[in-house]
């Protein structure tokens, strides 16, 4: 398409050398397609300079001109730009639903949630009837900022608007209902219904939309529901296969950007391995554990990971691991906790805290009943609550940083979860599976093509349409984009 494009434009430029002057009007035609092929074949910034030229050739398609240029100004970068042309292009045609949506796309691009959640439900409002697919976009900005009930909500419209594609639609319904109950710690129906819902193979979306809930997320979820109801060997199982769930996305290339990066995957790596050293604490396979936490050590200094607190409990629990194996490693237990102070002092600080009279032949404290499953009772006035190991790889800068982005929001919703009590030999700790907010891709969006532009492949002589009595001659800007 891009060589008759330009064979055609050498062939039209040759017909203007010999023309009478006049208005050029094959011009605004070749231009407009030329932006539209070069925008099909990702060639951004000749696609910008074309739909420039468009737009200064003519008065007509300034809407859809300035939505291909803000796409490639967006993929180059240019983000200020692209939203300025999108903000343009709705000034000209503010009734028109597609510019609502590619509002809500490019917002939901480059996390303005609130934005996006408000274009797509005007976009809803002028669409009749009403698409699955804007409801499934306003579900997607309510996933990231953690609303799984308007989630829901927004999922149930999409399936009323589009029983056809009911399958994957109700699978994401199903997994956000999961989500609420594991937030409501109810573990026992959460892990019913994963059952269920890992038991469908993921159906992909309808136009291009993508799938969330992946299979290697789900046994995740899976995994902490096993360990919570007092079932680590099945939790084991599940963590493992997750594992290997990641890795294979991976080498196909294939589900999210968590696990198709090789940042996401040693991050993933990283969480199952936590996760898989926990279970072995509560099995109390301690030998299994250290091997764990010990290759998780050097998957961290593998990837740099400069986290004083994830490196000072991976350090602390080795030393934990040690002390419950035999009298022999309690050099390396030592050391261990040497280099967990070093990191971060919260948990050995803690761990003499709650147990140094059995370490320190000092005089015992009465310690009150803790309830099973739940932190150590508070005394009044006083809180002392433990310190919970739960692995978090990001710095507390980056922590700064993200305060007020809305999947950081979500993932903390995670840390509010009971922590487990696990008793290793004489000794008590509390620990919390690493568990990570559900991967919401964005909206891959992109200006769809116009049929109504194929009447620009006839070619027309100039010279002809200029000659008197012909109607385009006399209104010329018909014949513009």
């Amino acid at each position: 398409a891009w060589e008759a494009l330009c064979d055609s434009g050498r062939r039209c430029a040759g017909r203007r050398s010999s023309c009478v002057e006049g208005p050029d009007l094959s011009a605004p035609r070749q231009r407009a397609l030329e932006a539209e092929v070069l925008v099909l074949l990702e060639r951004h910034s000749e696609a910008i300079e074309a739909c420039s030229a468009v737009l200064a050739l003519n008065s007509r398609g300034h809407a859809d001109a300035r939505v291909m240029r803000a796409w490639c100004l967006s993929e180059i970068g240019d983000v200020d730009a692209a939203f300025e042309d999108v903000a343009a292009a709705l000034a000209l045609a503010p009734e028109r639903a597609d510019l609502q949506e590619v509002e809500g796309d490019l917002c939901l691009q480059y996390g303005r949630l609130a934005d996006a959640f408000n274009a797509f439900g005007k976009a809803l409002k002028l669409r009749e009837p009403r698409t699955a697919r804007l409801a499934f976009k306003r579900a997607l900005t309510q996933l990231k900022v953690g609303h799984l009930t308007g989630a829901e909500q927004e999922l149930g419209r999409a399936l009323r608007a589009c029983p056809t594609g009911m399958l994957p639609l109700a699978r994401a319904k199903d997994a956000v209902g999961i989500l609420s109950l594991m937030f409501k710690s109810d573990w026992r129906h959460a892990h019913v219904r994963l059952n269920m819902l890992l038991q469908s193979c993921p159906a992909p979306m309808q136009d291009g939309l993508p799938v969330i809930f992946l299979p290697h997320e789900l046994m995740v979820y899976r995994g902490a529901c096993s360990l919570y109801l007092g079932d680590a060997t099945t939790a084991i199982q599940d963590f493992t296969v997750a594992l290997d769930l990641g890795r294979h996305f991976f080498e196909e290339g294939d589900a999210s950007k968590e696990t198709t990066s090789g940042e996401g995957l040693a991050y993933f790596e990283c969480d199952c391995t936590f996760n898989l050293a926990l279970c072995q604490l509560r099995s109390k396979s301690y030998a299994a554990a250290l091997a764990n936490l010990e290759k998780l050590c050097e998957r961290m200094e593998e990837m740099d990971i400069a986290v004083a607190s994830a490196m000072g409990l991976v350090w602390f629990l080795c030393g934990i691991c040690h002390l419950s194996l035999d009298s022999g490693t309690e050099q390396f237990a030592k050391e261990a906790f040497s280099r967990s102070y070093s990191y971060d002092t919260a948990y050995v600080d803690d761990f003499l805290h709650r147990n140094g009279s059995q370490m320190s032949q000092e005089e015992e404290r009465p310690e009150k009943p803790r309830p099973l499953g739940g932190p150590p009772a508070r005394d009044e006035g006083k809180e002392d609550l433990p310190t919970v190991c739960c692995l978090q790889l990001s710095s507390d800068k980056d922590s700064q940083d993200a305060e007020n982005t809305p999947v950081s929001r979500s993932a903390r919703r995670f840390l509010n979860t009971a922590p487990l009590r696990i008793k290793v030999r004489d000794v008590v700790i509390w620990g919390r599976p690493s568990i990570s907010w559900p991967w919401i891709p964005a909206v891959r969006w992109k200006p769809r093509t116009s049929l109504a532009r194929l009447d620009f492949l006839q070619q027309r002589d100039v010279t002809l349409a200029m000659a008197p009595g012909n109607p385009a001659s006399e209104n010329p800007e018909d014949n513009n984009f």
